[in-house]
């Protein structure tokens, strides 16, 4: 008798321990927390989306799916309409300062355009007092140049035209002068991700292949890309249809382009 209620006690445990892993992803409410906890945002609409990630069994985005922990992931709780992926830059008091998720579409598309002044309207964002020469970001070199017409001032340039970084598989990986992180990453080293499937690897043997890898491993459609979805693996983002469910994976006839599931 001691040894069967032992027995349903560690069952018990056990299945506490799954649901409390199952559950992890899904305990994130906001875009930035749930990237940087290791999961992926899913999110489209405006004020809407859903953490997932490892744990959260044969699950499929719809919508774009995000592991990366940009500063632009707006941390406020869905609850309040205000939490999604976002991008593009607006000028304040001729600061290029981030736009985040909202109504309106940004004044830039991005940091460079913002510093340089490339939009619709051709408009510059700088101090009004500033004079020429000005400095404009080249997104090649990561570096300010000087220019007579375009561009900001050079303190401007120089404290937001650089290499971002952020930790990636265990890398402090670069992202570019337009991409999330920072100059530096924060800690000393990046955490390593658990060992496991090498899931990119598959990426050329289709759908099915990629996901009857590993559970960590799930399917990009768009790129044709197996990611692997395991914390601290390789930040990515991929457009709607990301997938960790095998019925979800394209069919097509006999004789097809690769990378798709084929049907003998």
């Amino acid at each position: 008798m001691i040894e069967r209620i032992a027995t349903v006690l560690v069952l018990g445990l056990a299945q506490e321990a799954v649901a409390a892993k199952a559950s992890r992803c899904a305990s994130f409410d906001t875009c930035f927390s749930c990237a940087t906890g290791g999961c992926g945002w899913c999110s489209f609409v405006l004020g809407q989306g859903t953490c997932m990630g490892l744990g959260d069994g044969e699950f499929t985005c719809n919508q774009v799916y995000n592991t990366i922990p940009d500063s632009t992931c707006w941390d406020h709780s869905t609850a309040g309409g205000a939490s999604g992926p976002s991008g593009g830059y607006n000028c304040n008091s001729g600061q290029c300062v981030a736009a985040y998720e909202g109504p309106t579409p940004p004044d830039y598309n991005s940091l460079s355009d913002c510093l340089n002044g490339v939009n619709q309207y051709n408009s510059t964002c700088r101090p009004a007092d500033s004079k020429p020469p000005f400095w404009r970001c080249n997104v090649t070199t990561k570096q300010c140049e000087t220019s007579q017409t375009e561009g900001t001032t050079k303190d401007q340039c120089d404290d937001q035209c650089h290499d971002n970084r952020v930790c990636s598989g265990g890398k402090c990986a670069s992202q570019g002068v337009n991409g999330a992180g920072s100059k530096l990453c924060a800690g000393t080293t990046c955490p390593q991700p658990e060992a496991g499937p090498n899931c990119s690897s598959v990426s050329g043997s289709g759908c099915s292949a990629c996901i009857a890898t590993s559970n960590r491993c799930g399917w990009c459609p768009y790129y044709k890309t197996c990611f692997d979805i395991a914390p601290h693996a390789p930040i990515f983002m991929c457009p709607p249809g990301f997938t960790l469910d095998k019925s979800s994976c394209p069919k097509v006839s006999a004789g097809a382009a690769s990378n798709l599931e084929t049907v003998v």
